[in-house]
């Protein structure tokens, strides 16, 4: 059995089914002190932005290349930033960590392509 990497081993310890969802996690509660209710929130948030790109946009090939469609991610990424607890993110940080998830779906996708290649 193959050992798991510091960050395959963060990621279960966090509950996390994979190291894509725990980077947007990580940049989600970045700069961020959050309780248990909080952190469990954002893990969900993080969760569920992961499986909606993946099941629809990050699909599209070289979606990044098509200002339409990252305009798209955007807004994805956004409505479910929306999500996180309101008590800790104020809508100025949501629209900013949409930006910065919208960064991290590129790479994601760009390192998916690389391992069919």
């Amino acid at each position: 059995m193959a050992t798991l990497s510091e960050e395959e081993q963060r990621a279960v310890r966090e509950n996390l089914e994979d190291q894509e969802t725990l980077a947007i996690f990580n940049l989600l509660r970045k700069e961020k002190e959050l309780g248990p209710k909080e952190k469990k929130e954002v893990k969900k948030v993080a969760k569920e932005t992961l499986d909606k790109l993946k099941a629809e946009k990050l699909k599209i090939d070289r979606w990044h290349e098509s200002r339409q469609i990252t305009a798209q991610v955007k807004g994805m990424n956004y409505d479910n930033l929306l999500w996180l607890p309101q008590e800790v993110y104020s809508d100025e940080e949501v629209s900013l960590k949409t930006v910065s998830v919208t960064s991290i779906s590129t790479r994601i996708t760009m390192v998916e392509a690389r391992v069919f290649i």
